[in-house]
């Protein structure tokens, strides 16, 4: 065989040789991938009760806001001490929000003078999560943004309502940068703890 045959053939052979070899993956940096995200317990208490379980974790003071003096056009606070499920993990977690408040009246009784509404409650949430029953409060990491609250048929006077939803939209922020947690609670008659789905960028190897 010519040296210039020889050189094509081995050149043919070469080439087929990469075309049936596996391509190995290499990982994404920005694939999105999901997990499920389940609330555990949420618990309500004011600024107060805060506190004494703050004092309780070991903590020599409240380290968590007040939101006092209330900023112009805010309703009302609310916090909750929760436990939350993201994937695998289980963390703990103080729920500090501020909300705003609208209503539509759907009845009146002119006898009871008692008006039925609809409440829309748009709240501001800062869910800190860490270590707070053990050592500290972690005020750097966890997930911030807007949950939105529909209750409805509340009746003013007797201060009673059939059931609310509610949508949580929170991006994660430090160790949980880059996640977004969506959550929903269809029906607070089945359960009032939210369930749903965490959107993380970046490989399934990662926190």
């Amino acid at each position: 065989m010519k040296s210039g045959n020889r050189a094509l053939l081995s050149l043919a052979l070469a080439v087929s040789m990469l075309l049936i070899a596996p391509v190995m993956a290499v990982p994404n940096e920005n694939a999105m991938h999901t997990v499920s995200v389940a609330q555990l317990s949420n618990d309500s208490v004011s600024y107060d009760q805060l506190t004494i379980a703050c004092s309780g974790w070991g903590l020599s003071e409240n380290p968590y806001p007040s939101y006092l003096p209330l900023p112009s056009g805010v309703k009302g606070t609310a916090y909750m001490i929760f436990t939350v499920q993201i994937g695998d993990d289980v963390f703990e977690g103080v729920s500090c929000n501020t909300y705003t408040e609208s209503y539509t009246v759907t009845s009146y009784n002119p006898t009871t003078k008692e008006a039925t509404l609809e409440i829309h409650q748009s709240y501001n949430a800062v869910w800190y999560l860490g270590d707070w029953g053990k050592t500290n409060a972690r005020m750097n990491q966890g997930f911030a943004g807007t949950v939105d609250v529909y209750i409805h048929n509340y009746k003013t006077i007797a201060k009673t309502f059939d059931y609310y939803n509610a949508v949580f939209n929170l991006e994660g922020f430090q160790r949980f940068n880059h996640q977004s947690l969506h959550l929903t609670v269809d029906d607070s008659r089945v359960s009032l703890l939210g369930t749903g789905i965490c959107d993380v960028l970046g490989n399934r190897d990662k926190t």
